[in-house]
């Protein structure tokens, strides 16, 4: 079983956008977001994926939302962010563009309630603070309190 899962993960390591987004953008959008949690947590865990960040968001975005059908949630970003847990960790933001987090912004997938000077909590998956110190970290390089040493470790392709 242990070969198997590796070369499973080598497989999807070596051909991310075939081996997942194929299951994305076909028929077989329903084996894809039925992953279960520990798999797709093996897949954001790989430091061998030749896949560019935004796009693993969007994979586990993706997820995130059947996971809020699933269990009878609302989709808003704070069962996104709920139903992520960890996983949200192992998505490495810092390695995102300034331009494909704006893209991710503008998408609704980071949604705010309004100004950002009041200091309340945006509706979207990530906090008020949290999205002024993205970028804060897009204009200064002073990295974000969130995050992990590991989000900044580039995926290193094997």
């Amino acid at each position: 079983m242990k070969k198997l899962k590796e070369r499973s993960m080598r497989h999807i390591e070596q051909n991310p956008y075939t081996a997942l987004w194929s299951i994305l953008n076909n028929n077989n959008y329903r084996r894809f977001v039925n992953v279960p949690y520990g798999v797709l947590r093996c897949i954001l865990q790989s430091e061998g994926l030749r896949v560019e960040e935004k796009d693993l968001w969007t994979y586990a975005f993706s997820w995130a939302q059947h996971e809020c059908d699933r269990k009878d949630l609302p989709r808003n970003g704070h069962n996104i962010r709920l139903v992520l847990g960890d996983l949200f960790s192992l998505i490495k933001f810092p390695l995102i563009s300034k331009a494909g987090f704006t893209n991710i912004e503008k998408c609704g997938i980071v949604t705010f309630d309004g100004s950002r000077s009041t200091g309340k909590m945006y509706s979207g998956v990530f906090t008020g603070q949290e999205l002024d110190e993205m970028h804060n970290y897009y204009a200064t390089g002073e990295r974000p309190t969130f995050m992990s040493d590991f989000q900044f470790i580039p995926r290193e392709y094997k």
